[in-house]
This record gives C-alpha cells, sequence and structure tokens, in this order.
C-alpha cells in the first residue's frame, strides 16, 4: 500500500478503516497483515494531523500485536518489532511521555538483544551511528531505561533495584552520546543507584556510578555546560556519595563526596539554583567531618573545629543564595553546626528563623530545638525556656500519630523534660505526664538499648517522686519491678548496674514505709552492699550515703545495736570518700544522716541524753553552714528542720527540759509552713506536731496546747489522696483521745446499776458537747481509713500483720463501745461490723451477687466480677508463693505484686464508677443497722459481746456490755454488765490456757501466767486470789469458769430476751465476741453440777459468727445443690506422714460410714493412701457435707495457709476457697483447735472454721482446743444420727441448717453420760458450731 492509497484511507473515520482494512485482508487471506496495515494507517494519521497521541498509541497497539501473532522463526517477526521500536521512541520523543506503554503479553525485551547486537561496533567508537540504526539504538536504550525505571521504582525489593539499574545502564551505554536524553538518564540513574544502597544494603552500584564519568568525557568540551540537564546530574550524583557514606560510614566515601561536590560547584552555571543545594550539602559534611574525629584522607582532617566553622561559613552563604523554600532545610544544619559549637543562643535563634518558613525540614530537627531550650534552661535558669523545651517536645510527640506510635526517644525526651519541669515548679500534674508518656517509651521501645538505659532511668525516678509526693505505695512497687528488670538485663561490668542497684535500695527502703516489713529493709541492704562493692564508680560516696541512711532506719525497728554501729561506720566512710568537688549542701546531707545516727544511739543507750545531743549538735551545725537546698530546692532544707524537731521532742522524753519540747514545737510548726497542703510529708508532720503540742500540754497545762494538738491530728487524718495511710489512722486514734481527753467528765444520763432496755438515746445531740462530737468525727475518720490499710489493695497475707501494726482491733472495739456507751448502740454495732473480721469480709466482697448491677448495667457487671475474681485470686496467689532467694524470683514475686496493686486501683475505680451510678451510691459500702438486723433468722438472736480495756478514765462505768439483735426489734437491746468483765476475762484467759496445757488439750506454749479460780470464787464479787491447778485430775476449774460465764454473762442475756428454760429448747442465739472471749467456751455457760436447767444449753441453741454480715449472707443463701450431690464425704488420715498417730479417727470414719450406709445416703470415704490432697479436693465438689478426722494446724500470720494434714501433704485453704464448691453445706472439722483463732489477731476470727464458711460451707463444726479419741468419735456417730433423722423430717438427705440442733443434741447426750469432773467437761465443751 502506497503513500496515496494511506492519505485516502486515513481520511475515513477510525472504524471504517478498520472495516476497510478488514477486507482487503480477508481477500488477500492474512490476518496479521491486516494488523501491519492498521498500524500504518494510525501512524500515518498521527504525522498528518500534527501528532495527537491517541494514534500513535493506536498504532503502537496493533504492531505490538502483529509483533505477538508472529512466529519466533519468521523473518517478518525482526522487521516487525524494528516498526515497533521506530513507534515506543516516537512516542517516547514527540509526546514527551512520563513513561512508555507497559508491552503487551508475549514481548520480552530480550527479543531486541540482536538489534543492540548489531550496534556493538558503535559503542566504543566515536563516530556517528547510521540513522536508521540510532533509531533503533535509541528505541531500544529507551525501552530497557524505562523497564529498569519501572523496576527499581514499583519493585521495592533488592532484587528488581538491581535488575532494574543493570537495565538502565545497558540503555546509557546504547544511546549514542548526542542524544539529548543522556543527562537527565545518567541523573535519574543515579537516583535509582541511590535507591540500590538503601534496598539492598550492598554498594554494588558504585563500579557503574564510576563509569558515568566516563560516558560523560565522551561528548564534546562544551557538553557538560551547555547541556541544561548536566546540574541536576551533578546534584544527583552529590547525593549519591551522600548516601554512599551513610552507608558504610567511611571517611574516604565522605571526602570522595565532598571532592564531588565542590567540582558541581565548579561545573554549575553562575547563579544556577542549584548551588545554595550544594553548599548546604557541603555543610552538612563538614559537621559530619567533625563526627568522624581525628581522621584525615587526601588533605582532608575531621573532629576539628574548624570542620564546624567552615560548615557555618558555607551555610550562612548558602542560606543567602537560597530561596525562600530552601532556608528552613539550611537553617536546620545551621542550627546543628552552631550546637555542636556550644553557641546555644546562636542554634536556637536559627531553628526559630527556620520556623519562620514553616515547619522544621524533620522530626529530629524539633527534637534537637527542644533539647536545646533545655540545654539553655540549664546554663541560665529561665523558666520560659524549660516551657519552651515541654512545648515543642509535645507539639513533636502529639504530631505524630497522636504519639501513640511515636518514637521511643521522642516520648522518652518529652518524659524527662516534664519531669524536669516537676522538680521547678513542683506542680503534680506534670509529674503525672511524665510517668504517662515514660510508659508510652517504654511500650515502643521494645528491647532497644533505651529500654535498658534512659527509660528505666527516667521512669523510676518519676515514680519514686510521686512516691515521695503522694504516698502511693503502687508508684514504688512499680518502680522496684523496673528496676529489677533493668538489673537483669545489665551486666555487672557496666556502671549503669550499680546505679539500678543504688535505685533499687533506694526504693526498697520505701516500700518499707507502708509495709513496716523488715525484710525489705535488709534486701535493701543486702542491694546497696552489692552496689557499694563498685569502689570505683564516680557515685560511691552516694551508694554509701544511702546504705548508712538504710542502716539507721532498720535500727529503729529492729533495736539492734549492730545495725545503727555499722550505720554510723558507713556514713563516716562516706564523708571522707566525698570528692572535693562536692557541693556544700550534698556534704550537708550526709552530715545530717550522720547526726541522726548519732541520735538513734540513744536506744538502749545509759546516757540517751548525750547521744541525742551529739546527733543535735551535728545537726544544727549544718543548720548554721547555710541552707541546703540545691537549685532552690528546699526540701532538704525542711527535712532538717523537721528532724531537730524530731530529735528536740526525743529529749524532752527523758530530760523534761521545757526548751526542749518548746524547740520542738517551733521547728514542726515551721516545717508545716514551707509544706504544701497536697504534699505527702504534710500527714507526718502535723501528726509530729500533735505529738509534741500534746507533750508540751503536759509541761504546761495550756488547754490551747491540747485543742491545738487535736486540731492537729484533725487535718493529718484528713489529707485525703496523700500521705501515709497508717500515719493518718494513728492521727485519728490520737484525734479520738484527745478529744476524749477535752471532754474531761462523764456523759450525762448515764446509768450506774445493769440495764436491759433497748438502746435509746442517752444523750440528746443538743447535749453532746463540743468534745463528744470530735470524738466520733475521729472514730469515724478512723473506721474510714480501715480499708485501706488492711483491704483489697494488701495480698491476704500482709492484712493481718497491717491489723496487728495498726492496732485496728483495738481501735474498732473503742470506738464500738463508745457509741454504745453513749447510747448510739446502733453506730457501735455498724462500727463493730466494720472493723472486724476484715480477710473473711474481703473475700465475701470480692464474691457478692450483684443481680440488680447485672440487670441495669450487665458489661460494668461483667467487668466488675471479672476483676473482682482476678483480685481474689491475686490475692490468695502471692500468699501461696514461697519467696525464694533468688533473684529471678524476686522479679516474679514484684510482679505479682503489682499486678495485684494494679487490679487493686482498677476494682476500686469500678466501684467508684459504680457509686456515680442511680441506686448505687451504697454499693458494697458498710451495712447500716437497718440491714444488718433484717437479715437475722426469724426467731433467732445476735448477741454481740462487746469488752474493751477504756482508754480514757471512765468512773464508776465499764465498757463491756452485751447487744442484742432480732429481725423484730428496730433497734438494739443493751445489757450493761456490773463488773469489768474485760479485766477479769483477760485474767480467766491464762488461767484456762494453764489448765488445758495441764490436761495437755493445748501444747505447752500456750500456757499462761495465771490458774483458774478458787473454787469458792464469788463471781458476784471481785476477782479473787488464783491457785495452781495444774496437775489436779479432778478440779473444779473449768466447772467455776462455766458458773462464772453463767451468771455473769449468758444469765443476764437470756433474761433480757426473755426465754425460759427447756429441755428442748428452740430458740437460736448467734454469739459474735470480741475481745478475750473468743477463746472463752460461752456456749457451755451454765451450772452444771447440781442437774438443774441453769444452764445456756437449756435455753437456747448456740452458735458462733464471725460477723453479723456473714450470717445475713449464710442465711439468705438457701443451698443451690441437688439429691445427686447430698451425701457426705469423709476424710480419715490417721497417720499422715510427721504426726502423731490417731487410732481413733478410723473407728470414727467406720461409724459414719454404717450410719450413711443404714440410711441409704450417698457416702464415700478417703483413708490412708487414697487420702490424697487431689481426690479430696476433687470429691469435695460432688458432696454437700465434708467429715475432717485427721490432724489440723493453724497459721494466724498467714491464714489461708492454715491446713489439715493428709496423706500426701496438707490441703490448705487457699486451694480449698478456690476451689468450686457451689453445693458446700457442711463441714465437720474433727481435728484439734480448728475454731481457736489467735491472741494476737482476737478480732478476726483466724481459724479453720471461719475459712471453711468463707469457702462456702453454711454450716461447720469445730473444735476449741484438742480433743480426746475416747469420746470423739461416740460424738460423731450421735451428731449424723440425729442429723440424718431430722434432715429426712425435712426432705433432704443432710440439711446443714440442722447442724447446730444435732450438735446440741450430741454433746448434751455426752455430758449427761458423764460425771462433772475436768476430763469430762473437756470431752464435749471444745465442740462448737459456726454458721447458719
Amino acid at each position: 500500500m502506497n503513500g496515496r492509497n494511506l492519505r485516502v484511507l486515513s481520511d475515513f473515520p477510525v472504524e471504517t478503516i478498520k472495516t476497510i482494512v478488514r477486507c482487503i485482508v480477508e481477500l488477500q487471506g492474512q490476518d496479521v497483515k491486516q494488523l501491519d496495515l492498521i498500524a500504518q494507517v494510525y501512524r500515518y494519521r498521527f504525522e498528518s494531523d500534527g501528532g495527537d497521541g491517541v494514534y500513535l498509541e493506536e498504532a503502537v497497539r496493533a504492531q505490538q500485536e502483529s509483533v505477538n501473532r508472529t512466529e519466533a522463526g519468521d523473518p517478518k517477526r525482526r522487521r516487525r518489532l524494528d516498526a515497533l521500536a521506530e513507534d515506543y521512541y516516537t512516542l517516547y520523543v514527540r509526546t514527551e511521555a512520563a513513561e512508555l506503554p507497559a508491552p503487551l503479553p508475549g514481548l520480552e525485551l530480550g527479543e531486541l538483544e540482536p538489534t543492540i547486537a548489531d550496534l556493538d561496533e558503535f559503542k566504543d567508537q566515536d563516530v556517528k551511528v547510521p540513522n536508521t540504526s540510532g533509531a533503533i539504538g535509541l528505541t531500544v536504550a529507551a525501552v530497557f531505561y524505562h523497564k529498569g525505571v519501572n523496576m527499581g521504582f514499583e519493585g521495592q525489593d533488592a532484587t528488581s533495584v538491581t535488575r532494574g539499574l543493570s537495565l538502565m545502564g545497558l540503555a546509557l551505554s546504547i544511546a549514542p552520546p548526542p542524544d539529548c536524553h543522556q543527562p537527565a538518564w545518567l541523573a535519574n540513574l543515579v537516583c535509582r543507584l541511590h535507591t540500590e544502597l538503601l534496598w539492598t544494603g550492598e554498594a554494588t552500584s558504585l563500579a557503574l556510578l564510576k563509569t558515568l564519568w566516563g560516558i560523560s568525557n565522551m561528548n564534546p568540551p562544551d557538553w557538560r555546560r551547555t547541556n541544561p540537564d548536566i546540574p541536576l546530574w551533578m546534584l544527583n550524583t552529590v547525593f549519591q556519595h551522600q548516601g554512599l557514606y551513610q552507608l558504610t560510614q567511611r571517611f574516604e566515601d565522605l571526602v570522595d563526596g565532598l571532592n564531588m561536590a565542590r567540582r558541581a560547584i565548579s561545573i554549575c552555571p553562575l547563579g544556577h539554583p542549584f548551588i545554595p543545594i550544594i553548599l548546604g550539602r557541603l555543610g552538612a559534611w563538614h559537621i559530619e567531618l567533625f563526627h568522624c574525629g581525628d581522621v584525615s584522607y587526601k588533605g582532608e582532617r575531621g573532629g576539628s573545629q574548624h570542620n564546624l566553622l567552615s560548615a557555618i561559613r558555607l551555610l550562612g552563604i548558602a542560606i543567602e543564595l537560597s530561596e525562600e523554600s530552601e532556608r528552613a532545610a539550611l537553617l536546620d544544619e545551621l542550627a546543628k553546626a552552631q550546637m555542636l559549637c556550644k553557641l546555644v543562643d546562636e542554634a536556637i535563634q536559627s531553628w526559630e528563623q527556620a520556623l519562620e518558613y514553616g515547619p522544621l525540614p524533620s522530626e529530629i530537627s524539633q527534637y534537637n530545638l527542644g533539647i536545646t531550650y533545655g540545654k539553655r534552661f540549664t546554663q541560665n535558669g529561665d523558666l520560659q525556656d524549660i516551657e519552651r523545651m515541654v512545648q515543642t517536645l509535645r507539639h513533636l510527640v502529639e504530631s505524630t500519630l497522636s504519639g501513640q506510635d511515636c518514637a521511643p526517644h521522642f516520648t522518652l525526651r518529652l518524659g524527662s523534660a516534664l519531669l524536669e519541669r516537676y522538680d521547678v515548679t513542683s506542680e503534680l500534674s506534670d509529674l503525672d505526664e511524665a510517668i504517662q508518656y515514660l510508659h508510652l517509651a517504654q511500650r515502643n521501645a521494645g528491647m532497644t538499648p533505651l529500654s535498658r538505659g534512659e527509660i528505666p532511668h527516667f521512669l523510676s525516678k518519676a515514680l519514686i517522686s510521686r512516691h515521695e509526693r503522694t504516698g502511693d505505695r503502687r508508684n514504688v512497687e512499680e518502680a522496684i519491678l523496673i528496676l529489677r528488670q533493668a538489673i537483669q538485663m545489665t551486666p555487672p561490668s557496666d556502671s549503669q548496674h550499680t546505679i539500678w542497684l543504688r535505685y533499687l535500695m533506694y526504693c526498697l527502703r520505701g516500700q518499707y514505709f507502708y509495709t513496716r516489713d523488715l525484710q525489705d529493709l535488709r534486701e535493701a541492704i543486702s542491694v546497696g552492699r552489692r552496689a557499694a562493692a563498685d569502689v570505683d564508680h564516680p557515685r560511691f560516696h552516694d551508694t554509701l550515703l544511702l546504705l548508712g541512711s538504710t542502716l539507721r532506719i532498720l535500727h529503729q525497728g529492729s533495736k539492734d545495736r549492730e545495725d545503727i554501729e555499722e550505720a554510723i561506720a558507713v556514713l563516716e566512710w562516706a564523708i571522707g570518700s566525698l570528692p572535693s568537688s562536692t557541693s556544700d549542701s550534698s556534704r550537708q546531707w550526709a552530715m545530717h544522716e550522720l547526726g541522726l545516727s548519732y541520735a538513734a544511739r540513744s536506744r538502749g543507750s545509759n546516757d540517751p541524753i548525750a547521744s541525742i545531743d551529739a546527733g543535735l549538735s551535728i545537726l544544727e551545725s549544718v543548720s548554721s553552714s547555710g541552707p541546703m537546698n540545691d537549685g532552690g530546692d528546699e526540701s532538704r532544707q525542711v527535712q532538717l528542720l523537721k528532724d531537730r524537731a524530731h530529735l528536740r521532742m526525743e529529749r524532752f522524753k527523758f530530760s523534761d527540759d521545757r526548751a526542749d519540747i518548746v524547740g520542738a514545737v517551733e521547728n514542726f510548726r515551721k516545717v508545716v509552713a514551707h509544706t504544701p497542703d497536697a504534699h505527702a510529708g504534710l500527714t507526718t508532720t502535723l501528726y509530729g506536731l500533735g505529738m509534741a503540742l500534746k507533750l508540751q500540754y503536759e509541761k504546761t497545762e495550756d488547754i490551747n496546747d491540747l485543742t491545738d494538738a487535736l486540731e492537729c491530728m484533725r487535718r493529718a487524718t484528713l489529707t485525703d489522696a496523700v500521705g501515709d495511710t497508717q500515719i493518718r489512722f494513728a492521727a485519728a486514734k490520737e484525734w479520738t483521745s484527745i478529744a476524749l481527753r477535752l471532754q474531761g467528765e462523764t456523759p450525762k444520763g448515764q446509768s450506774t446499776v445493769a440495764s436491759t432496755r433497748p438502746s435509746d438515746r442517752w444523750l440528746d445531740d443538743e447535749e453532746d458537747t463540743q468534745y463528744v462530737q470530735e470524738a466520733l468525727r475521729g472514730m469515724e475518720a478512723g473506721m474510714r481509713l480501715i480499708p485501706l490499710l488492711a483491704g483489697p489493695a494488701q495480698p491476704t497475707g500482709r492484712r493481718p500483720q497491717a491489723i496487728k501494726a495498726n492496732a485496728i482491733d483495738a481501735f474498732t472495739l473503742l470506738a464500738s463501745s463508745y457509741a454504745v456507751w453513749l447510747g448510739r448502740a446502733a453506730m457501735g454495732v455498724e462500727w463493730l461490723e466494720q472493723g472486724r473480721c476484715l480477710l473473711w469480709n474481703q473475700l465475701n466482697i470480692l464474691r457478692s451477687p450483684l443481680d440488680d448491677l447485672c440487670a441495669l448495667h450487665p458489661v460494668l457487671a461483667a467487668r466488675f466480677i471479672d476483676v473482682s475474681r482476678s483480685l481474689e485470686k491475686a490475692g490468695i496467689d502471692s500468699d501461696s508463693t514461697a519467696k525464694l532467694e533468688s533473684f529471678e524470683n524476686r522479679v516474679s514475686l514484684q510482679t505479682e505484686a503489682k499486678r495485684h496493686a494494679d487490679l487493686a486501683q482498677e476494682w476500686e475505680e469500678l466501684v467508684q464508677t459504680i457509686h456515680s451510678l442511680p441506686g448505687f451510691e451504697d454499693f458494697l459500702g458498710p451495712s447500716p443497722y437497718s440491714q444488718l438486723h433484717s437479715s437475722i433468722p426469724s426467731g433467732g438472736f445476735v448477741v454481740l459481746l462487746n469488752f474493751h480495756d477504756s482508754i480514757v478514765p471512765l468512773p464508776q462505768h465499764s465498757m463491756s456490755n452485751a447487744v442484742i439483735l432480732s429481725r423484730d426489734a428496730d433497734q438494739p437491746m443493751v445489757v450493761r454488765f456490773r463488773h469489768d468483765l474485760y479485766t477479769i476475762m483477760q485474767s480467766l484467759l491464762p488461767a484456762l490456757q494453764n489448765e488445758l496445757v495441764a490436761q495437755e488439750f493445748l501444747p505447752e506454749f500456750l500456757r499462761g501466767e495465771q490458774d483458774l479460780p478458787d473454787p469458792d470464787f464469788n463471781p458476784s464479787r471481785a476477782l479473787g486470789r488464783f491457785h495452781a491447778v495444774s496437775g489436779r485430775t479432778k478440779s473444779q476449774g473449768i466447772s467455776k469458769l462455766l458458773e462464772f460465764l453463767w451468771h455473769s454473762i449468758c444469765q443476764p442475756v437470756v433474761q433480757a430476751i426473755g426465754l425460759e428454760p427447756s429441755d428442748s429448747p428452740t430458740a437460736r442465739i448467734w454469739w459474735c465476741l470480741t475481745g478475750p472471749l473468743p477463746f472463752i467456751p460461752v456456749h457451755a455457760a451454765g451450772v452444771h453440777h447440781d442437774g438443774g436447767r441453769h444452764t445456756l444449753a437449756h435455753h437456747a441453741i448456740s452458735s458462733y459468727i464471725p460477723t453479723i454480715t456473714s450470717l445475713g449472707k449464710l442465711s439468705n443463701r438457701p443451698w443451690n445443690g441437688t439429691k445427686a450431690v447430698e451425701g457426705c464425704l469423709t476424710v480419715s488420715v490417721p497417720n499422715a506422714p510427721g504426726q502423731i498417730y490417731l487410732p481413733g479417727v478410723t473407728e470414727e470414719a467406720r461409724l459414719i460410714e454404717g450410719l450413711m450406709h443404714d440410711q441409704g445416703t450417698r457416702h464415700l470415704t478417703l483413708e490412708s493412701n487414697i487420702a490424697s490432697k487431689a481426690m479430696t479436693v476433687q470429691n469435695m465438689e460432688h458432696f454437700s457435707c465434708i467429715h475432717l478426722a485427721c490432724h489440723a494446724t493453724q497459721n494466724p500470720e498467714d491464714p489461708l495457709r492454715s491446713r489439715f494434714f493428709l496423706q500426701d501433704g496438707t490441703l490448705d485453704l487457699s486451694t480449698i476457697i478456690k476451689a468450686n464448691l457451689p453445693s458446700a453445706d457442711l463441714a465437720f472439722l474433727s481435728a484439734c483447735q480448728t475454731s481457736r483463732g489467735d491472741e494476737k489477731f482476737t478480732e478476726e476470727v483466724l481459724h479453720l472454721a471461719a475459712g471453711m464458711l468463707a469457702a462456702g460451707y453454711r454450716s461447720v463444726v469445730a473444735t476449741m482446743w484438742s480433743i480426746r479419741d475416747t469420746h470423739a468419735p461416740g460424738l460423731a456417730e450421735s451428731f449424723y444420727a440425729y442429723l440424718l433423722r431430722k434432715s429426712a423430717d425435712n426432705g433432704r438427705v443432710i440439711d446443714g441448717s440442722l447442724a447446730a440442733f444435732a450438735l446440741h443434741h450430741a454433746a448434751r447426750e455426752l455430758m449427761e453420760k458423764l460425771d462433772d469432773s475436768n476430763e469430762s467437761f473437756m470431752s464435749w465443751v471444745p465442740y462448737v458450731h459456726w454458721g447458719v
């Protein structure tokens, strides 16, 4: 087809052209020929229509299809490939397309290699390539070039990048030198070479890069200056050297880059816009030269100040020549150089100028600006700089995905900046925010060096500061965990390891102040000694100072003279090792600690005043030597005043010198004036001032001293959310005591004879004096603090120690007794419920049913239930874990402690959230009296026996009383006893213990100092002389004790209730005993020798309960088992390993088994080897009743580790409590002393019987002391015979609610068989019933 035909054909519409061509081809029978014709027509149309790229693209598409349909060996395929190459080149050159159309499937670029081979002869010759070959060469080069660009840019993997570079390099080698695109291709190839370095991590393109200079040098001499793409090529080559240096970090590559940049400056025309960019790169590389240190290459030397000055000069010129859009980046580089030259003001000025042109070029620049503000603050102390530092870093963090996925060093630096600002401003919000960002840095850092260095450093420091400020124990616990982990990850050879040890010593010491566990101090000292082993550490003297101070604090608790002597020796060593450069305030602080240690020698000294004077002399010399306020921090100066006040007060106790106590009060007042209201130290200071004023009153008798002391104690108690809770509680007790002392008179209307009327008010509100109200407010405030001292936040094992250390039980009894004494019996009952049995009450709280909350707020209820269960488990597990000595196990234990603290905090927050809901304001709060009395079973009575030793003189009045509650009475009834029964019971208890020891019913270590009263003792008189009874087999001591209990306590109670004697009583009395009474057999009270009915057993069925709340929960919770689980599991272990053989338990098990078999009752007996822990726990879930006949032991210090001895070990309460026992009903604990508590924790009812109630059993039979095999099997048989018979009458197999009646029957039956000897009483009196 000739040109004329093409011209005519191309005038038709496109679709018409295709139809005509198709007809021609069909006549000739060649489909591929049709495609060639269509391509020619479109090519002609493109040329004739002024270069419309649409027609050329159609030509390429047709020609591409023509190539695809041509066989590989067909000679026409080569011609068609050449035509396609020309079309590609035309499309690329004439239309200035960004890239060539992607080849259609079937075309392989490798097929163009024959064309490339034809050009080989021209590659190395400076001759002009023929036009046709040149066009083909350029076309092929363009195809290869764009294929390489696409592979290098879109592939995004090392293989694609490398392949792309090869293709681009091939294109450059093929394209004839005169080609106008070659410089641009060279420049782009440099960029791709840089990409290769980034992706492959290898400088594989370096050789190719060097060949580019050879290619460019093949051109005419003026090629580089006349071609407009040459500066771009030069600029990209400069950046390629930058990338190469970033990869290799070789000084030689950096110098080569400098030389390349200098050559680029010489090549670029004057005024070219790339010059400031290259100058900027030159300046930045001079900064890099400085960082390289003292090395040289090709005449360039690094590590010189000259490098930085050159950088500043070059960057200054670049900034003057640059466009505004480029100045921010150049000013950023200039600021870096100025900062390295320590030109802090100039660096900040440069960065601030950069901000005028827009945001800083990188996050690192913004980060550096923030850090530089901090450095200027350190130099000049301008508070505006610390504000700018925080604002700059905050903006950086918040602009990075809201900070959540921010680089950890950004959030770390913001956290440390906020911590630095807190040190200046003391704003708690800064400290809280610092901890928040440091936690975020910790989360994002992973296992990087930051997580082993700066993050634990600043985070532990922030947590310690917050603990010191707020007294929040969770902060110090978390700090301890962080430091333990840091110590594990840091090798001992690293100096940071010693720093971590010193921090850990400090934190463990801080933890002691709320645990009061000397083991914390001993571990702190052990850690400190490890740190002190690093004598070459630059902060060695700090380690010694902290170690000496910790030894002094240990001496306060241990009273061991060796501790304080070691403390003095260590502190003197520390002072001797202080460097000459040590600041005056640090030296003063060291002397301060030494002075306190000298004064501590007064404890146990023959001349305590001399020791105190020695310490005071040092402290006063420190005070006169100048202020101890490094950096404006007054805390040390205030602490010095506080310690001087304490020493003056301590001296007064020995000297009785008025000047001492006046000086103490004066110093305490100054400390209070300098302590912020929100500071944790305010509590202890107010408490100290209150105690000093109280002592001053003893000397001056000025009533104002006492009223001021009361005000101090009130303020110390009410410092909500801050302060040591133990000090706040101690202040509440003093508040109460001082108010009672100021009252100074007996309340009006108080009767001096026994009264049994309902407890309506004897004092009207208007008759209450100011100090009566103050005393009640102090008591109420103290009661509110009890859950903080020994609540869910404390692991279960720590609660008894907290109760003992803070005398919570004594305060509870005082508050309750005083309220009852004032006529507020209902209030007294409520307080008694709040402050007793804390362990069991809190377990019950964590298991409380939440029907209303689940119905109205199911999501919140589900979360609360989950947290409550986790908290219960955490509290129990933390006590069952053995405290192993390895450091790894300490880390594990600290992790558990932190999890427990976090759960407790979440639990408290959930409770607060629930309290905010309408109708849930009193959720899980203390039960009001109306709720307590309404939960008592109908027809029954609860009797609270409240005996307390008054802490204030109450002439003619006893603090011993019985408070009687019943469902039917809106107000409690109070029985006031005529005698000081507290004192009498305090005497009876050791006497009873002696008798039990003598009869071998208690171990020897429980022997007391008194014996039982004389048989002729008259309970209506004052307590008479005691006579020794040990060794008597027929002593009447127990009998007379029971008579005393009847006449003095039980008879007045049953008379007040109105109970008449009966051989078959039905009335129920649940006894809730306080003070020494839990160890006295009140249930057995009576005159037993005359055959009459003057006994408690003839008037009521007696049971015991830990609290009224527990009775309500048990009685209002019906047994939810089924017939399938009703039955008895008997566990009989006569020969537990390491225990005395019990022959009677086998007989006991046989008798029970026979009864169950005869009655057709489902039962299972586990004996000897099969009586294992696993088998017992597994079967407890399937039986409503369990009978344990074995040895048992109680652990009042850790009650959940009280346990039963089985064949393969011990079964402790924690395991039983954690077991799922939904059908639990009755537990018979036929073991020794299973309901005997501990004299140290009289109000906690810490024994196995109460623990089984907490585990879910509604009814428990237990023993007060040891039982003998002689009668135990028979009593158990009588008990079950009665229980099975009566249960059947009620339609049950074994009904635990009848256990009290069954025990009453069995004990009466045994008692009637025996005489009235001591041994006979010991056979049935120990058995008691607990629960419903």
